[in-house]
């Protein structure tokens, strides 16, 4: 180790910016730290007296990081060996986000123009938990060069907090992942989970499990619990025995006239919290009804009956799932107090993963106890059960059992009539009966309740039984077989003449569409209309475009700068067209930008963030860009001004462009399929430069490529002059 350095300064962050889209880095959305190694530059860890040691015992999962290496184990090896703070950075970052239960995997660090600073750019799924894992890896990597001590399980707590704060619900999440599967552009709205599926006109959006066609009046309808017991009622569906009451009065007068134990919730209730059950004396039903009052000034009091309770689900108002649904219990050993069983119960690897909800300790659970004549230091007696809530909601730590097969199909009817009668598209439908497989008209059955905005997670992830996709179905009814997904995107990018080359193809494809929303050197457009003045550089002005419910045609003019300071702002587009590459005193700007290859590189990622079938439209003449063909994964069509450049191209079979001396030759399946005299295009009667000449090859042939006609694309063009 260099003897000569202070070793006591430690690594600092300068800075870190949030990359959205693919990027320079990432064909995924990235944070970028960039840190400073101070006195810690080129010492590596093996030189660090004690820090592999220190860092293992900290992190003993480290040791399933493969890093280069490729094999388990991997990162411990050149941990030992030696490698830069910044790597580790990255590794400790990233594990600790997988300890919280957000599976990363992606991670890069490069070294920028000035030496010592450093990028380490991670992967992430929520940004504020990433941003949150670097800044906590850098300080646990001062603490261990300070000899300070560390707790890595505050770390983790935190970032579990924020997890289950910040990210979407288990249900919705299976929906948005069932959205990427099929390939439909997912973009989040708000930070709960209000979500676009699909762009433009063919957008659908949800929150959680409602559409943006689920009736308002239904929804409304469900939350009044009165309202829903009438309507079932009166439709002949058996069902509780209910009321309302907002004194106490009301309440005792309620359970004289019925004379059976009660049931106590909210009004307004949410997710079943606060219910209670059972309540067969006035001390019992007191102390419900005070504990309820402090939420709500409305308590619904209904007849209690002893038995099974299921959740029946149904889509597009077909019954696709049914669960017997069980509230969060703790079984009693004789030694343990409440409290302890709750928090091994809580240690139970399904409910650390995820699963199933851990059960909270909250004053609900303890108004439960309170009635039952316990407190958190009660110890149960063997095998004595106690439900720590009264609701068998998903989210409060509830069970369940698929029973989608045994639902009868009396049952089956009932609940499909029920979700028309509601109008709901998505419905969840709460039954009590004995057996979901006999009649509930029989068995003394009764309907409880009727959900606008059904958990999924009783069906998708069942504690025991088949797992039920009801995600699928769910997708199904937002975009049927063949329906529109997404609007048709051309990005282009180049140093000089990007919006010429958007220019021609916007005048021709106005011919055909629209609403074209297009993103510009003069402005962000929505067909005819300026929404914002100046150059569109921002990511958010191209989402603009994209969540706008009109727009059947996106145009993107995007400089290096936008993909380098936010990424692309879309996930796949249907064109990438990449024009030229020169040097610019702007580029410089960035630290991590050393020379135009660079610049290139960046730059090429409109072309990599295709679809499979889309088209990337390359400048064949350009030596900077002809290395990058490699990296393209669509299919791939030039244009050039030099026959030899696309003559491999054109015997392979491909689509090309050529412009001689007379005319335009445009090639396929190794043929000249169509040539265009230059007289017929009055642009070429003026004095054009080479980047103007490669603007109008790259438009006809993105124009050819949607299948507009050489009448078509001339007669517009000639239009423009």
């Amino acid at each position: 180790m260099a003897n000569n350095k202070n070793l006591n300064t430690g690594i600092s962050l300068e800075n870190f910016d949030v990359l959205y889209g693919a990027n320079y880095f990432s064909g995924g959305p990235v944070v970028r730290f960039r840190i400073n190694l101070n006195n810690y530059d080129e010492v590596f860890s093996d030189q660090i007296p004690n820090f592999y040691d220190a860092l293992v015992k900290y992190i003993p999962s480290l040791i399933e990081h493969h890093c280069s290496v490729g094999e388990r184990g991997g990162f411990l090896l050149r941990l030992r060996e030696g490698t830069l703070l910044g790597h580790i950075m990255e590794h400790i970052a990233i594990e600790f986000l997988n300890l919280a239960g957000m599976d990363v995997g992606f991670g890069k660090t490069r070294m920028t123009k000035i030496q010592g600073i450093y990028n380490v750019v991670i992967r992430f799924f929520n940004e504020k938990a990433t941003i949150t894992a670097g800044k906590l890896a850098l300080n646990l990597i001062n603490a261990i060069l300070v000899g300070s001590p560390f707790d890595v399980q505050s770390v983790i707590d935190k970032l579990i907090k924020i997890r289950e704060k910040q990210f979407l619900g288990p249900s919705t999440q299976t929906i948005v992942d069932e959205a990427k599967r099929r390939k439909i552009p997912v973009m989040r709205l708000d930070n709960y989970n209000m979500v676009q599926l699909g762009t433009g006109k063919n957008q659908r959006s949800i929150r959680a499990t409602i559409t943006d066609r689920t009736s308002l009046i239904a929804v409304e309808t469900t939350d009044n619990k009165i309202l829903v017991n009438s309507i079932l009622k009166k439709s002949g569906i058996p069902t509780l025995q209910r009321t309302s009451c907002e004194t106490w009065d009301e309440l005792i007068r309620f359970y004289e006239k019925l004379q059976q134990p009660l049931v106590l919730k909210p009004a307004s209730g949410f997710r079943g919290k606060h219910i209670y059950t059972e309540l067969d004396n006035e001390k019992k039903i007191k102390i419900a009804f005070d504990a309820i009052k402090e939420y709500d000034n409305f308590v619904i009091v209904e007849e209690c009956i002893q038995t099974n309770t299921y959740r029946m689900l149904l889509i597009d108002n077909k019954l696709v799932a049914a669960a017997e649904t069980t509230p969060p219990f703790i079984i009693g050993n004789g030694m343990l107090t409440i409290q302890e069983a709750i928090e091994r119960t809580n240690q139970e690897e399904e409910r650390k993963e995820g699963i199933l909800s851990k059960i909270e300790l909250d004053k609900y659970t303890l108004n439960l106890l309170k009635i039952n004549d316990l407190d958190l230091n009660s110890v149960l007696p063997e095998n004595k059960l106690l439900y720590l809530k009264k609701s068998a909601n998903m989210h409060l730590g509830a069970s369940s059992i698929d029973v989608t097969d045994e639902v009868h199909p009396f049952n089956r009817f009932l609940a499909e009539r029920i979700s028309k009668l509601f109008k709901l598209d998505v419905c969840g439908i709460d039954v009590l009966t004995t057996d979901i497989a006999n009649p509930i008209n029989l068995n003394g059955g009764r309907i409880v309740d009727v959900h606008a905005a059904p958990d999924f997670r009783p069906h998708i992830s069942p504690t025991l039984g088949a797992k039920r996709h009801v995600e699928r179905q769910f997708m199904s009814m937002m975009f049927p077989h063949k329906a529109e997904i997404k609007i048709p995107i051309i990005a282009i990018t180049g140093t000089i003449g990007k919006n010429f080359a958007a220019k021609l193809i916007h005048r021709v494809l106005s011919t055909r569409f629209q609403t074209i929303g297009w993103a510009s050197k003069q402005g962000l457009f929505i067909g005819k209309y300026k929404l914002k003045r100046g150059e569109s550089r921002q990511l958010s002005d191209n989402q603009i475009i994209l969540k706008d419910p009109a727009t059947d045609f996106a145009l993107f003019e995007i400089p290096v700068e936008s993909i380098l300071q936010s990424g692309l702002s879309y996930e796949d587009a249907d064109f990438g067209i990449v024009l030229n590459l020169a040097e610019k005193e702007e580029y410089q700007q960035y630290d991590h930008i050393r020379d135009l290859e660079d610049v290139a590189y960046a730059k090429f990622v409109v072309a990599e963030q295709l679809e499979k079938q889309a088209y990337a439209i390359l400048n064949a003449d350009d030596d900077l860009i002809i290395p990058l063909h490699e990296r393209v994964y669509s299919r791939l069509a030039l244009f050039s001004r030099k026959s030899e450049n696309i003559a491999a191209h054109i015997q392979q079979k491909n689509i090309a462009i050529l412009l001689t001396d007379n005319s335009l030759q445009l090639f396929n399946t190794g043929k000249l399929l169509v040539e265009i005299p230059k007289t017929d295009i009055k642009h070429f009667q003026k004095e054009l430069e080479n980047h103007q000449i490669d603007s109008l090859l790259a438009a006809f042939l993105q124009l050819h490529l949607l299948n507009f006609s050489t009448e078509e694309i001339t007669a517009a063009w000639n239009k423009m002059l």
